[in-house]
């Protein structure tokens, strides 16, 4: 594909980024979801340093209810990219809620103060 040539001579192309990743996005758009999360876990695997492609693996695994593997993600890009800080914020808000209502205090503290530290 002649985006991956471009990208193989100047990893920073913006335009040959945005291609590789359209059909990944479409399936996202469409609820997709595990066709999505394939192309991007494929595209973040071969691209490990672009933090788009490991934006759309965070928000897919969220989707498939991958939790853990989001919050990894998003944790390991959140220094180069705002959003996986509110990807991070997301989990952390969802889980505490979720543990409160499971009755599960130490967790529900643990996670919430998470969240309040991000917001």
């Amino acid at each position: 594909m002649l985006a991956e040539e471009i990208l193989a001579l100047e990893p920073r192309e913006t335009t040959a980024i945005a291609a590789l990743s359209v059909m990944p996005w479409e399936h996202y758009k469409k609820k997709r979801y595990w066709d999505a999360y394939k192309e991007f876990t494929a595209l973040n695997n071969r691209y490990p340093e672009n933090d788009e492609y490991a934006l759309g693996l965070a928000y897919t695994a969220m989707h498939l209810n991958k939790v853990d593997k989001a919050l990894k993600i998003a944790e390991k890009y959140e220094r180069k990219n705002r959003e996986f800080l509110k990807i991070k914020e997301e989990i952390y808000l969802k889980r505490g809620l979720s543990s409160y209502n499971d009755d599960d205090y130490v967790n529900a503290e643990e996670y919430l103060k998470k969240y309040i530290e991000l917001v």
